[in-house]
């Protein structure tokens, strides 16, 4: 295996096989090998492998593998298969200070006089009368 994480943009998978996680090398065929280097280049664009590189199994959709996979086993993709799924960052939890900030506000009133509000620089709008001609 030429590299022992997936290539992709923040993603840092290595093979794990207990989890699903498989890695997958580029295909040989120069065009196949092309839409691989392209996909990876979206997001990570002075990507230049020298040869081989590797993605990883969460980047193909569940019908680019073969139909029979017995866990804890290596996926095989289907010949032709191509990435096509960009991982979201998961959203980092509040901090528990930060959740009982969030509790506080919510509970004193301050979040929903704070939503109902428009500020501009310095200038509050929330309680301006408004002129109309």
């Amino acid at each position: 295996m030429p590299s022992a994480r997936c290539v992709v943009q923040e993603c840092s998978n290595v093979s794990n096989l207990g989890a699903g996680i498989s890695l997958h090398r580029s295909p040989a065929d120069k065009t196949e090998y092309g839409k691989w280097l392209r996909f990876v280049r979206t997001h990570r664009a002075n990507f230049n492998p020298k040869g081989v590189f590797v993605i990883c199994s969460g980047h193909f959709r569940e019908e680019c593998f073969d139909g029979i996979h017995m866990k804890g086993s290596r996926r095989k993709l289907q010949p032709l298969s191509i990435p096509t799924i960009w991982k979201k960052e998961p959203q980092k939890p509040l901090s528990e200070r930060s959740r009982r900030k969030v509790i506080n506000e919510i509970l004193s009133g301050n979040a929903e006089s704070s939503q109902n509000s428009t500020s501009f620089g310095n200038e509050n709008y929330a309680n301006r009368p408004i002129n109309t001609p």
